[in-house]
């Protein structure tokens, strides 16, 4: 006996009409292959929605960038907004 699939237009509808508005866009071929390769473990597809989640969630990026890290910087002053001077080169 086999189960049936999971109805996703009723228990994921934000997700599913996100998807076909992406295909409207984009090519229902190019969004289903990346669906499918998210379904494969390929990290080209991930959704979750009222607790059910498919495809594959992409990795953590091990790198981040604050928002003193984006500091403006005044070129006449060759100092950075709310940090130390800096040495002109």
């Amino acid at each position: 006996m086999t189960s049936k699939p999971p109805d996703f237009r009723q228990s994921m509808p934000k997700t599913t009409a996100f998807i076909d508005a992406c295909r409207a866009a984009f090519g229902r071929e190019s969004i289903d292959a990346s669906i499918k390769m998210g379904m494969r473990g390929m990290g080209m597809f991930y959704a979750s929605e009222n607790g059910i989640a498919v495809g594959t969630r992409l990795p953590r990026f091990a790198y981040s960038v604050s928002g003193d890290d984006l500091m403006l910087i005044d070129p006449e002053l060759d100092v950075g907004v709310g940090r130390k001077r800096r040495r002109s080169i």
